[in-house]
């Protein structure tokens, strides 16, 4: 049964251990990224997390959404009002629909308690650096998990600390934890603690 949902939710009725993941939606050239998109969903499903996603039906982000519905979890896509049914994942519990990319990606932001990116095109990359973005303005605390399956994020990370060594970024020192692993396994389970710890604080 799918729900359609078209209201911006109450930031203080957000369901905790909803996690948002952004992942390529095409698989990419190599089988491990699959392989590790599995594991995150099963484990986001073990351990009883909502997945909040862009809703594509293809790709590794589908792949994730797959993992977690073989577990019997929550699979919630947030897509484009105006996109039809061939551009949406047909297997999510629930909808929410946004006016534009630009709503969409704020509403993922705001049903969120923490963020997963695993390898993926132009898509996926500005998704990443949106979320850091917000978090060194302080928009945001939430925990922030890079899947480096095969280094894959080495550049972008390497691309973060030139800006650092330039002058042109400065973590505060309440910016959330920004995690790096390339087990799959251990990433969620140091962010789900991360998610926790920030729940705590507030």
């Amino acid at each position: 049964m799918q729900t359609l949902l078209t209201i911006h939710p109450d930031a203080s009725a957000i369901t905790p251990r909803r996690i948002a993941v952004f992942a390529g939606t095409t698989r990419g050239g190599l089988p491990l990224h699959e392989q590790a998109a599995n594991v995150v969903g099963a484990r986001l499903a073990a351990a009883q997390c909502e997945l909040i996603f862009d809703g594509s039906p293809g790709g590794l982000i589908a792949t994730v959404a797959e993992a977690v519905r073989a577990e019997a979890g929550q699979v919630i896509g947030v897509v484009p009002a105006a996109w039809d049914a061939a551009w949406r994942y047909p297997g999510c519990t629930q909808y929410y629909e946004a006016a534009s990319l630009w709503q969409r990606m704020a509403l993922i932001g705001d049903l969120a308690d923490g963020f997963i990116i695993l390898p993926g095109g132009l898509e996926t990359t500005a998704a990443m650096f949106d979320v850091l973005h917000l978090a060194h303005l302080a928009q945001h605390h939430k925990p922030i998990g890079l899947l480096n399956t095969e280094a894959f994020f080495a550049p972008h990370l390497a691309l973060l600390e030139h800006l650092q060594q330039q002058g042109f970024l400065r973590m505060g020192t309440r910016a959330p934890a920004l995690l790096c692993e390339r087990d799959p396994t251990l990433l969620v389970t140091l962010l789900l603690a991360a998610v926790q710890a920030a729940a705590g604080e507030r």
